[in-house]
């Protein structure tokens, strides 16, 4: 009896383990769901500003802008996601992007 429950017991783990192999693929894949969002930041005079900080509110995911303001960044969740630019001397802007992908600030 004691024997049984063993090979009982070690079955069990067994797929356990199986199943919770077959489980991690899934996770994956909802973590790669999102999406990419592109944009220029402009000054009020319309000329790019370099060195913009981009970030996803509330997340320690963020970009800076380029030689031509431009930036792109994945964003995972995108439902209520936001995005916080900044840049020395200017007032932060912070922009709703569960709707667009392209933006220009």
């Amino acid at each position: 009896m004691k024997e049984s429950n063993y090979y009982s017991n070690r079955i069990r783990k067994l797929l356990f383990l199986f199943f919770g192999l077959l489980i991690i693929p899934i996770i994956k894949v909802e973590a790669q769901k999102g999406k990419t969002v592109n944009g220029i930041v402009r000054d009020v005079t319309g000329a790019p500003i370099v060195g913009a900080t981009v970030m996803i509110k509330g997340t320690t995911i963020g970009t800076l802008t380029n030689q031509e303001g431009r930036f792109s960044l994945s964003i995972p969740d995108s439902k209520g996601a936001t995005l916080v630019v900044s840049f020395l001397g200017m007032e932060k802007q912070e922009i709703d992007v569960s709707e667009v992908s392209t933006i220009d600030v």
